[in-house]
């Protein structure tokens, strides 16, 4: 298990704040995979600090979810299909409350940007290169995000985007998926340019609810692989 490089210098002098937080990054950016071991020895020994602010920041990440107990061992977590049922559910909302500001507040800047952002898209669909299609994905909603003018809903919302691509690759890998996202996101676009808040918002959630459902069934695919199913 590679271990992130800790950087306690900037913790303000809580060595446990500092534990904390390289280790929640890492878990929501993927670094640390779902079903991972952590313990406080080997922690402590790759940060060069002693076991107790290890043991901090570990019990808080186990009170935010993020961290699991199995047996003796302390694992990150991996969420049950209805958990991850829930993170969709509000990420659906809150990128629907973005594309309706988006809407309302675009400036020609972020207009042209998405417009280039789609060009990329269309060529890497017709390309079938994964790694740009993905890539300009992540870019069109960011610029969405951004065009929204609200810093915390677009903290917010990255937080779940990470949260959740954490647990499985894009969607976008699957062709036929491809295709469906490169037509919602011309007719988000479109929303968004008429300044037309309440379609903006009804594409976004509609775009959202497809990728999550082709997510749900792919991780239904995976349960006897990786055990996610533990509640019901």
């Amino acid at each position: 298990m590679p271990l992130p490089e800790f950087d306690l210098t900037k913790s303000n002098g809580a060595l446990s704040e500092g534990v904390y937080q390289t280790l929640q990054s890492a878990i929501i950016k993927g670094g640390l995979k779902p079903g991972e071991r952590l313990t406080e020895e080997a922690v402590a020994k790759h940060a060069e600090i002693s076991r107790t602010p290890v043991r901090e920041a570990l019990r808080r990440l186990q009170d935010e979810g993020l961290l699991q107990t199995e047996g003796r061992s302390t694992v990150v977590a991996v969420p049950s299909l209805d958990e991850l049922n829930d993170l969709y559910t509000v990420r659906e909302t809150l990128e629907g409350l973005a594309a309706r500001l988006a809407a309302s507040f675009r400036n020609e800047k972020e207009l042209l940007m998405l417009e280039k952002l789609l060009e990329t898209m269309r060529q890497a669909t017709s390309d079938g290169d994964v790694s740009k299609i993905v890539n300009a994905n992540a870019g069109i909603h960011e610029t969405i995000w951004q065009a929204s003018r609200n810093r915390y809903l677009m903290q917010q919302v990255g937080n779940l985007k990470n949260l959740i691509d954490r647990l499985q690759a894009s969607t976008l890998r699957l062709p036929e998926r491809r295709v469906e996202a490169l037509q919602e996101h011309e007719q988000i676009h479109k929303a968004i340019v008429a300044k037309d808040a309440d379609s903006a918002e009804m594409l976004v959630r509609q775009h959202f609810r497809n990728a999550e459902a082709t997510r749900l069934m792919l991780l239904r695919m995976r349960v006897t692989d990786v055990d996610i199913g533990g509640a019901d």
